[in-house]
């Protein structure tokens, strides 16, 4: 099973291990969002979901920002 966690983040141009992170910038706008594998993946999982929903609803300037990209 080597290699097969790695996806390439169309947004942001870099290869992303699912197992580990499974979506370094889901707080962030992202165009690609409703057809992108490593989304789908951390939807999947409830603690990324929780990380996500949590990342939503207490937003640092009051804001979903679509800064860095």
């Amino acid at each position: 099973m080597v290699g097969e966690t790695r996806f390439l983040c169309m947004k942001y141009r870099q290869e992303v291990d699912t197992e580990k992170d499974p979506c370094p910038h889901g707080s962030d706008y992202c165009q690609y969002r409703e057809s992108c594998v490593i989304n789908r993946l951390c939807m999947d999982r409830k603690d990324c979901r929780e990380k996500r929903k949590t990342a939503r609803t207490k937003p640092e300037n009051g804001h979903i920002s679509d800064e860095g990209g």
